[in-house]
């Protein structure tokens, strides 16, 4: 690093040079857009220098570059030794959520184990990004951590690790990665009972119509070629989540599937015939539990919970709860039962916490309910 004056100016210069194949001179004045990449053949995302660029505006400094073909780069940085306060414009719309916030953006080693329930207890939806390009991730989170949790990993087999523990409402996937590419991740989380209600974004450079085939088949919810517009990709999130949003509230309702226009994976219909067939079967058993219900379908109790809380917006205990007193109606409706035996034959523990349970769903009493439906 070396003093620069301009212009009755101080400034830290930072020089990097290289001695390597060089920059075509006609290339020079685009290497700091977004996703430009010199040649397509040479790994990369075409996105670290633009970011560079930005970071180093933001702090109200400037970088330039001087190449010649076949004997190297050198890209020169100032940045002004009297700092004026950084203002985020216009001009960074997608780096303002960057500012006062770096202690986010430095946690990058997406193998650790820092991510708890506990440090991720927020209102926000919880988005999985899972790119091996650490460039990308950066970029991507500086477009959606304003609106979003944002929960990270490096490829498919931890992206998997990590779904599977978290169960986010989205996912959004690189298709070329090591270890487990986009499209295996993508089968997986649909095949598998825990995650398969999750709809995935797949983002690639492909642009073959049988490469796009090839997502879609794997289940893929949406399929974003880069380089992305980031409206395009904030608007695709948040349609995806609204779906989805629809879809819980259709069984805060119903309950049951029917016949519903919003998309819905045939894994999860069957989960949800499932858990409400079991219930009814064993709806006398007092008993029941969480745990019990969980081994049934196969999943562990935190799996279980996160997948009906994912599709319904209730927990399991609630659901439950719900469905019982939902056939305590049909039987106050259908049958000569006294509210006593109604309650016993729908797993309620006593008369009393079946009335309290009751008059909170419905708004009125057993006694009310029965006075007004059955006919004499």
């Amino acid at each position: 690093m070396s003093k620069l004056l301009r212009n009755n100016e101080a400034f830290a210069q930072i020089t990097v040079s290289d001695n390597g194949a060089g920059i075509p001179e006609n290339h020079m004045h685009s290497v700091f857009e977004r996703f430009y990449k010199v040649d397509d053949r040479v790994l990369g995302s075409g996105i670290g220098l633009h970011l560079t660029k930005v970071l180093v505006e933001l702090h109200n400094g400037e970088i330039t570059l001087e190449s010649v073909e076949g004997k190297g780069t050198k890209f020169i940085v100032l940045f002004p030794y009297k700092q004026k306060e950084i203002q985020i414009v216009e001009q960074y719309p997608t780096m303002k959520s960057l500012v006062g916030r770096q202690e986010n953006m430095m946690i990058l080693d997406v193998d650790n184990e820092t991510e708890t329930d506990a440090n991720l207890q927020t209102n926000k939806p919880l988005v999985l990004l899972v790119e091996d390009n650490i460039d990308v991730r950066v970029y991507i989170k500086s477009i959606l951590m304003d609106s979003y949790e944002i929960i990270e990993a490096q490829n498919g087999q931890i992206g998997l690790m990590k779904a599977m523990k978290f169960v986010p409402e989205l996912i959004i996937s690189d298709v070329q990665m090591d270890v487990m590419d986009g499209f295996e991740l993508c089968k997986k989380i649909k095949d598998n009972l825990s995650t398969s209600h999750i709809p995935v974004i797949l983002l690639t450079a492909y642009s073959l119509d049988e490469q796009r085939a090839i997502g879609f088949e794997s289940g893929a919810d949406a399929y974003i070629p880069k380089p992305f517009n980031e409206q395009l990709l904030k608007i695709r999130v948040r349609k995806l989540i609204e779906n989805r949003e629809k879809i819980k509230d259709y069984f805060q309702k119903n309950l049951t599937f029917g016949e519903r226009k919003e998309s819905v994976g045939e894994i999860d219909k069957s989960f949800i015939t499932k858990f409400r067939k079991l219930i009814e079967e064993r709806l006398i058993d007092t008993d029941l539990n969480v745990d019990e219900i969980g081994k049934s379908l196969g999943l562990s109790r935190v799996q279980l919970y996160r997948k009906i809380k994912s599709l319904t917006n209730y927990a399991p205990n609630e659901l439950v709860r719900i469905i019982r007193l939902k056939a305590s109606e049909q039987l106050l409706i259908n049958s000569e039962k006294s509210i006593s035996e109604i309650a016993y034959d729908t797993g309620f523990s006593s008369p009393s916490y079946f009335t309290k349970c009751f008059k909170e769903y419905f708004n009125e009493s057993p006694t009310d309910y029965i006075k007004r439906t059955r006919v004499n």
